[in-house]
């Protein structure tokens, strides 16, 4: 007798068409055991698509990292080539700041919380102070950066900047002046490590052979 074509697809249909050894169609019990089984396999399946869907997408998620994270650290070792950018902060900017895209350096210092807070009232119109809603982390990290680079960079067109603001001025004016010197260096460094722009009159850290 010529054996039916079974559809592998339909488990109904192949059970139907099981037969004991004596010729005889499955008992009722033996059938629904089968498709317990059945059951569980299909779901046992189902289980393994999900977890090669999950595996493959956080190995997609990894490598995705990993190129993040390599572009972040060579921003970091771009940014420690300059005399007194120190590792912790170079890091810092690179992962906080370098790897995000800004339009123009006010949106950079928007980010760091450095831009002035305009204040109106009638005729008077003047900037009381930065905003601070910025990241923090970035601000205090630039905050020390500042003072640093008013030490060390004493060539630069930034430290000049500084000291013609704050020549014979009290220690608070100075505080106060520093805020300023924090958004420069942070628009020096950003254009510095993507688009090789080394701050005008600063100097780097001679090169080790």
């Amino acid at each position: 007798m010529a054996s039916a074509t079974i559809d592998l697809c339909e488990p109904t249909a192949l059970l139907s068409q099981l037969r004991t050894g004596y010729g005889e169609i499955l008992p009722t019990n033996c059938r629904r055991e089968v498709e317990r089984e059945l059951a569980r396999l299909e779901a046992a399946l189902q289980h393994i698509d999900e977890a090669e869907a999950a595996l493959a997408a956080t190995a997609e998620a990894s490598t995705e990292q990993a190129i993040e994270q390599s572009a972040s650290d060579e921003a970091a070792r771009t940014l420690e080539t300059l005399t007194c950018v120190g590792r912790e902060t170079a890091v810092v900017l690179a992962r906080e700041v370098l790897c995000r895209d800004f339009r123009d350096r006010r949106s950079i210092a928007a980010f760091a919380g450095l831009t002035p807070s305009p204040y109106s009232s009638g005729r008077l119109q003047q900037e009381q102070g930065v905003s601070k809603a910025g990241n923090a982390i970035v601000r205090a990290r630039l905050a020390q950066l500042a003072w640093r680079w008013v030490r060390f960079q004493n060539g630069s067109a930034i430290t000049e900047w500084f000291v013609a603001r704050t020549n014979g001025n009290s220690k608070r004016s100075r505080r106060v002046a520093i805020i300023a010197v924090a958004r420069k260096p942070l628009v020096a460094l950003w254009r510095y490590a993507t688009q090789g722009l080394v701050p005008t009159g600063a100097k780097l850290r001679p090169m080790v052979v």
